[in-house]
Order: structure tokens, then sequence, then C-alpha cells
């Protein structure tokens, strides 16, 4: 089975939660559905970034695999 896009997903996100949240007559559905709104906006985000370097491994630019380690006065380091 091929994976999905991020692309895909979120709009899925959006087709499934917003529009679908909107139309429900459940008090929480309108949390729900700004919260599927912002997740498919963060998701659109990334896949710009893979699209903005097609030829970079897109862990390096989702910085996925980085664990940031916090040192003294709020520094941090990857």
């Amino acid at each position: 089975m091929r994976p999905l896009s991020i692309r895909l997903v979120a709009l899925d996100g959006y087709a499934r939660g917003v529009v679908e949240d909107f139309q429900s007559n459940d008090e929480r559905r309108p949390v729900s559905a700004l919260r599927n709104f912002y997740a498919g906006e963060l998701l659109l985000g990334k896949q710009c970034l893979l699209n903005a370097a097609p030829n970079v491994d897109p862990m390096e630019i989702l910085a996925s695999k980085f664990a940031p380690v916090l040192k003294q006065r709020g520094r941090y380091r990857l």
C-alpha cells in the first residue's frame, strides 16, 4: 500500500474534520473543527517546505530526527 502524501492527509483532515464538524449539532464539534483546521495548516506548511527543497532529505527539512537539549539560561542545542 502506497503511503499518502502530507497534502492528501491535510486535505482529508479538512474534509472530514472541519466540514463534518460544522454540520454536527454536538457542542464539542466546533473545538474539534478548529483543531482539525490547524492540524491541516501545519501539514500543508510541511508540504510547502518539502516542495521548496525537493533534493533534500525530508527528515532534514522537517527536523523530525533532531532532539533539542536544553542548556543553562534557556539556550539549547540540537
